[in-house]
């Protein structure tokens, strides 16, 4: 069970659940809303973390100008 008692705690818990689903149950943390279940409301995060690495892998092949003008690192940072 995660440590609950600082906002921090519950940060470091909610990346580690998303970074490295375990099918721990989020109940303890996250609570349900009248529509999902706790690990549903889990799951929309841990999607989507995925598709925004999806994303920010395919953002330098869809805008190679701005890529050029601005230099991979500045690019990378914005995307």
């Amino acid at each position: 069970m995660a440590d609950t008692t600082s906002l921090a705690a519950v940060q470091r818990w909610m990346q580690s659940v998303i970074l490295h689903p375990t099918g721990e149950d989020p109940g303890h943390t996250i609570t349900a809303s009248s529509r999902l279940s706790a690990r549903e409301r889990l799951l929309v995060h841990q999607h989507g973390y995925r598709l925004r690495l999806r994303l920010l892998e395919c953002m330098p092949t869809l805008h190679p100008g701005s890529v050029h003008l601005l230099g991979q690192e500045i690019f990378d940072g914005f995307a």
